[in-house]
């Protein structure tokens, strides 16, 4: 398992935690330490537990056994607006059922810090508009705007909730590349200022190519927490995605299927 930094750096610690759906098991005994400035990358297959773990962690999905301490408090006592301040939380299903536009959506962000006076919050909210290159539509209803557009949106909120803590549920699932790298540009920017990223990925070239540190789930068990050249050389991806290719270069990997051709 991944060894953490020290624990005068340990921002959130999850001991045992198992979790269900109704009467489905679907996390088993997880066990890990994040300390403050790391970027980790949650893999594993569909169905294996990645995006409950973030909503177990951002305490909106009940724990059915364990224990979860965020700066070294119990999670459960925090309170709903206090747990707003240190964590954030993209969930990777957006459902626009109002008109706001881009600007006030990404405001909502700052919602957690409404009773209290703060900085220029307008100059941070355009500030995140910009960054992820969204400032030609500022203005523009978010019920117009295409999947990925709308999916930067959120990443924009996200920001500006200025936490110390991010939970990305698939945060670039809908992005080409251009928006991929604004994204991820972002967080390391993030993360070289102190934040902390947790960060469900689908798409292995980016966890190997941008994540420090990867845990991979099956069946709602951690079946591996290391950094990119152990979990490249454990087999871990071959053993839970079957069939794939890992091309090394020097200190580049690329990933693909190994596919075959028949003739027809």
């Amino acid at each position: 398992m991944f060894d953490s930094k020290s624990e005068t750096t340990k921002l959130l610690s999850l001991e045992n935690i198992s979790a269900c759906h109704k009467t489905i098991s679907v996390l088993d005994a997880i066990s890990f330490s994040v300390s403050k400035g790391e970027m980790i990358a949650l893999i594993g297959p569909n169905g294996a537990g990645k995006s409950t773990l973030l909503q177990v962690i951002a305490g909106i999905h009940p724990v059915k056994k364990g224990s979860i301490t965020l700066k070294n408090k119990s999670l459960t006592s925090y309170s709903r607006t206090k747990l707003s301040q240190e964590i954030a939380f993209m969930s990777q299903r957006f459902s626009p059922a109002f008109s706001y536009s881009v600007r006030e959506t990404v405001w909502m962000g700052r919602h957690p810090y409404r009773n209290t006076a703060q900085k220029d919050e307008l100059s941070l909210v355009v500030k995140s508009i910009q960054e992820v290159g969204l400032e030609q539509v500022m203005d523009r209803d978010i019920r117009t705007l295409s999947g990925g557009e709308l999916q930067r949106v959120h990443f924009a909120r996200t920001m500006v909730q200025e936490t110390p803590l991010l939970l990305l549920d698939e945060p670039s699932s809908a992005q080409d590349y251009r928006g991929t790298y604004r994204m991820i540009s972002a967080l390391q920017r993030m993360v070289r200022e102190g934040k902390t990223v947790l960060a469900v990925v689908h798409d292995l070239n980016l966890a190997v190519g941008a994540f420090p540190r990867i845990i991979a789930l099956e069946k709602g068990k951690i079946i591996s927490d290391a950094n990119i050249k152990e979990t490249i050389r454990s087999g871990v991806l071959q053993h839970l995605f079957g069939n794939i290719e890992i091309l090394q270069k020097d200190e580049r990997i690329m990933i693909g299927l190994h596919l075959t051709t028949e003739k027809i």
